[in-house]
């Protein structure tokens, strides 16, 4: 089973020295062929995304999501952190009843 970033150059460089696969992509259509190319291999476990690369091919990633178990993706933050970080710590809130 296979795991893969889609992200950034500078994120990419922290998941390539963890032994993840990554692939940096500079604009909307190498995402979209990236994205598309990653979801069709049968052997993808866990596909991460950072955010901002998510955000313009939010609809082609919930219909995976909606479609098909595998990959699982999971979007994260880049060096700027998470954009709605309010929105995780209030999730974090309600499921474990603590304060952040």
């Amino acid at each position: 089973m296979k795991i893969k970033l889609i992200g950034d150059k500078f994120t990419c460089r922290g998941f390539r020295l963890a032994g993840i696969d990554t692939v940096a992509v500079e604009d909307e259509s190498e995402l979209k062929d990236v994205f598309q190319e990653s979801i069709a291999d049968q052997d993808m476990a866990i596909l991460f995304i950072t955010e901002k690369k998510a955000e313009p091919i939010k609809t082609m990633i919930q219909e995976q999501k909606m479609e098909s178990e595998l990959p699982l993706i999971v979007e994260i933050p880049d060096k700027e952190g998470w954009q709605e970080r309010g929105k995780v710590l209030k999730l974090i809130n309600r499921t474990l009843s603590i304060d952040i």
